[in-house]
């Protein structure tokens, strides 16, 4: 086992920032290295300055990454735990998540779903198209609602006689939203869905 190998287990087992000291300067063996997401690769000689401020970097990289991470967790839990079904996407409309609900009224799972484009599975029409399938109105389309969200961050609310085609090709008349996802910067990252059937109601509270 060489260190790059030991390196692909420290980062996959571990999550520990990696860092090469090495007198390797050939391109083969940093391709090899890339593969690992190393946080440095230092060439010997190297003094200590250079590699304490290479370890400082790597740690604070690394605490941040860690933070982000465990806050996608959360609301990924937190999503979960809602009554509504929720889908998510990057900022080209790739599915990045759902929850179980919206797993159930899609009739396709989160495995099946992640990285296709939310239109393939989030398929919905307006009610009147189920009777005349030659009156799309492509502004209601779940790829119209997706670029208005991703270009202008505003919220956008479905269609009131919207439908939900679910798997296998069963209707249900739903209600939902789709708004943007955005860093602390402001900018867009994603979109997030979260629909419901029409008759839905929420639950009530404990007196």
């Amino acid at each position: 086992m060489n260190v790059i190998q030991v390196s692909e287990i420290i980062r996959s087992e571990f999550q520990l920032p990696i860092i090469y000291l090495t007198a390797n300067a050939d391109s083969s063996t940093f391709r090899a290295a890339q593969r690992t997401d190393p946080h440095a690769y230092l060439l010997k000689p190297f003094d200590e300055k250079a590699l304490g401020i290479a370890i400082e970097v790597a740690l604070n990289q690394h605490r941040k990454v860690q933070a982000i991470k465990s806050s996608e967790h959360w609301y990924a839990n937190a999503f979960q735990c809602l009554n509504e079904a929720v889908m998510a996407t990057d900022s080209t409309g790739a599915v990045v998540f759902m929850n179980a609900i919206a797993e159930d009224m899609t009739g396709i799972s989160l495995r099946t779903a992640i990285n296709q484009p939310i239109a393939s599975v989030l398929r919905i029409q307006r009610k009147i198209q189920q009777l005349d399938r030659l009156s799309l109105r492509k502004k209601d389309s779940v790829g119209s609602i997706l670029k208005t969200v991703l270009r202008s961050g505003v919220a956008v609310p479905f269609a009131s006689d919207t439908q939900l085609v679910s798997e296998p090709h069963a209707f249900v008349a739903i209600e939902g939203s789709a708004t943007s996802i955005r860093e602390a910067s402001g900018r867009i990252t994603g979109s997030l869905f979260v629909f419901r059937p029409e008759d839905w109601s929420a639950p009530s509270s404990a007196a």
